[in-house]
């Protein structure tokens, strides 16, 4: 079962994810990666990759000048690598948190994590909302919003649709 999920930005995509992984772990093998903010005295400065299977983190784009950029954001290629290590490694579960505009910066990314599905039982992906529906299409996936008012059950939701 493959589900991607969508939605504004700073609706709890993200803190979905990680319920889920957190819901599941130690019970299946979990592999993949979750994007982080990283925010000061309220601002949002920049976004890390986080390895779900190592923990090692790298950042993906950060305020200030650089290429390429997205946004005010400029993408840090070198957190390229960490993606498609993670996405790459096989198991139960394939996480992915977010297929966007700034992964899709990184050469083969998009690639990567087509060819990285087969490698799994279960996949969740976060995907841009301006791409998600496209994309949940064409992996055969079923997509759900969050929401402000679906946000604190869809935990147990998603967990129910990967269980089928």
């Amino acid at each position: 079962m493959r589900v991607v999920i969508t939605g504004r930005p700073g609706v709890g995509k993200t803190t979905v994810v990680i319920g889920v992984v957190s819901a599941v772990s130690g019970v299946v093998r979990v592999a993949g990666f979750v994007t982080l903010e990283v925010r000061r005295g309220g601002a949002r400065l920049g976004f890390v990759v986080r390895d779900l299977a190592t923990g090692e983190e790298e950042t993906l784009a950060w305020v200030g000048e650089g290429e390429p950029r997205v946004g005010k954001y400029a993408v840090r290629l070198g957190a390229c690598d960490l993606m498609g290590r993670a996405a790459s490694r096989g198991g139960d579960l394939l996480v992915v948190d977010e297929v966007g505009p700034m992964e899709l910066k990184c050469p083969n990314f998009e690639g990567t994590v087509l060819t990285s599905l087969d490698m799994y039982t279960h996949a969740l992906l976060v995907v841009h909302r301006s791409l998600a529906g496209a994309f949940a299409r064409r992996i055969g996936a079923t997509l759900v919003e969050v929401t402000p008012d679906n946000r604190d059950r869809l935990v147990g939701e998603v967990l129910a649709m990967l269980r089928g």
